[in-house]
């Protein structure tokens, strides 16, 4: 997640004034919301603060078409990618087998790895995943 974009989220979440068990986005009455309100409501009024302060800075924009769940699966991704606990990275999540969780989230942070290694591949020397995994691991 871009830096810009998870600013302008904690700003959101903060000004809500949240209790420690609160939905990160629930109605004013505590409820869930649906995908859509938050995603029109809270996600895209982020998401055009964030693309204005990028540009400013001469970065690229965040994606189009930028959904709730892209952002969960960021922050699976981070989790697996720094090694956290197995329970607790299912327990962020919802899921209840290991396997599935570990396996879908460390499967796009391989693909994504290659996907650099080809973007890279002519600009230098090229790491694979798994000298990537052992390097970030000693």
């Amino acid at each position: 997640m871009q830096p810009e974009l998870r600013a302008e989220l904690v700003c959101w979440k903060l000004c809500a004034n949240p209790e420690l068990d609160d939905l990160v986005f629930g109605t004013r009455t505590g409820r869930p919301d649906s995908r859509n309100n938050v995603r029109r409501r809270v996600l895209l009024r982020a998401v055009e603060r964030a693309n204005k302060k990028i540009a400013e800075a001469g970065g690229e924009p965040l994606p189009e078409g930028l959904a709730p769940h892209a952002l969960r699966r960021s922050f699976a991704s981070w989790l697996v990618a720094e090694k956290e606990d197995p329970a607790y990275v299912m327990a962020q999540l919802g899921h209840t087998d290991a396997k599935m969780t570990l396996g879908l989230y460390a499967q796009a942070l391989k693909s994504k790895c290659r996907r650099a290694d080809r973007a890279l591949s002519g600009a230098g020397e090229v790491f694979s995943f798994g000298e990537i995994s052992e390097a970030v691991s000693s």
